[in-house]
């Protein structure tokens, strides 16, 4: 890989350590060599360069969208779970007892979400 090969050139000590942390790679370079290594293809240098001018091309509109995508999923969470905690109020104290309990023996079902005490069951 020439980024490797480069580094060794320039400080071949600080080769191996810049190889561990990837993320100090240019991220357009890294980007492009993402996508055609995963395929298995080889560029040529002007190849490169080329596919590197598209990444620079579309990298910050494509990072305001997920941006973007990372708000909207935020929303979608928190009105999601202020959905749960007043369909919970809807609930007899019963009902929302065994909600949570149905719950807690279900993994990854969500948590229950209102401001309310546990109610215990007399046994």
């Amino acid at each position: 890989q020439w980024h490797q090969a480069t580094r060794q050139q320039i400080n071949p000590a600080a080769a191996p350590q810049l190889e561990q942390h990837p993320d100090d790679r240019n991220p357009v370079h890294h980007a492009v060599e993402q996508v055609v290594e995963g395929a298995g293809i080889s560029l040529t240098t002007e190849q490169e360069t080329a596919a590197e001018k598209v990444q620079q091309n579309y990298s910050s509109h494509l990072r305001s969208l997920n941006r973007d995508i990372e708000g909207l999923h935020n929303r979608l969470v928190s009105l999601e779970a202020d959905k749960l905690v007043e369909l919970e109020k809807v609930l007899t104290k019963a009902q929302l007892t065994q909600l949570r309990e149905s719950r807690q023996m279900t993994s990854g079902a969500p948590k229950v979400t209102s401001i309310e005490k546990p109610v215990r069951i007399a046994e």
